[in-house]
């Protein structure tokens, strides 16, 4: 796993509360029980925060999977 993805788990499982969770690229809204549309935006904010990055619009509305988010994420880290 990489350092960013476990970094991202770690935000999910606050997010979610739940400790066990273990992302994948390919997870998506389907796999992770709670994840609709309200506590995607709670996400989207805790990542920013966590990261400390911002997203644009157009990023977040491109945010089909977890790899999506991660790319976003490292193209931010990169600067």
């Amino acid at each position: 796993m990489s350092h960013t993805l476990e970094e991202l788990n770690k935000v999910f499982c606050t997010v979610f509360m739940k400790q066990d969770l273990v992302l994948t690229p390919a997870t998506d809204a389907s796999q992770v029980e709670g994840w609709d549309s309200l506590t995607h935006m709670v996400l989207i904010s805790e990542t920013e925060k966590h990261f400390g990055i911002h997203f644009t619009f157009d990023e977040t509305m491109s945010f089909h999977q977890v790899g999506d988010i991660l790319k976003v994420i490292d193209k931010h880290l990169r600067g």
